[in-house]
């Protein structure tokens, strides 16, 4: 048995309208997903512009909220620093309010801190997703559809 019997019977051209809608579902969490990361950006550029360009702290961060809390012995062979080092990073982190310092089971552990949208500058928070005229062309189409599908798929 193969999955072709039990896709669902679609129209002529269903199949792609269907294919559509999904393709827009994607690209719109996409964006989301850029708008954020520009916003994460932007704190991290707020919160650690002041330090060297060498310096650690904004990489331990991106490990730290893309991953999970790491111990500063995980932090020490991740990224090749001293456990000085690894000091100076997680002070670098509380102290921008991007990480917290939490203790489990006797074992410091460094936790991320998840942005906060008063941090944020106004001209990134209030960033359109999408905006882009093709995307309102393609809206308009798939209305345009729609209204043909409703009125040819009635009571027959």
């Amino acid at each position: 048995m193969t999955a072709e019997p039990l896709q669902p019977q679609l129209w002529p051209g269903e199949r792609a309208i269907v294919s559509a809608r999904t393709l827009r579902a994607s690209a719109t969490r996409l964006a989301d997903l850029v708008v954020k990361a520009r916003r994460r950006a932007a704190l991290m550029d707020a919160q650690l512009g002041h330090l060297r360009a060498s310096a650690r702290a904004p990489q331990v961060w991106i490990v730290l909220a893309a991953f999970a809390p790491l111990g500063l012995d995980q932090m020490a062979s991740a990224f090749g620093i001293s456990r000085r080092g690894t000091y100076a990073i997680r002070d670098a982190l509380v102290a921008a309010r991007m990480a917290r310092r939490e203790t489990v089971k006797g074992k410091v552990l460094l936790v991320a801190e998840e942005p906060r949208r008063e941090r944020l500058s106004a001209p990134l928070d209030q960033a359109p997703a999408l905006s882009h005229p093709a995307l309102a062309e393609f809206d308009a189409a798939m209305t345009d559809i729609d209204q043909l599908l409703a009125r040819t798929s009635g009571p027959g």
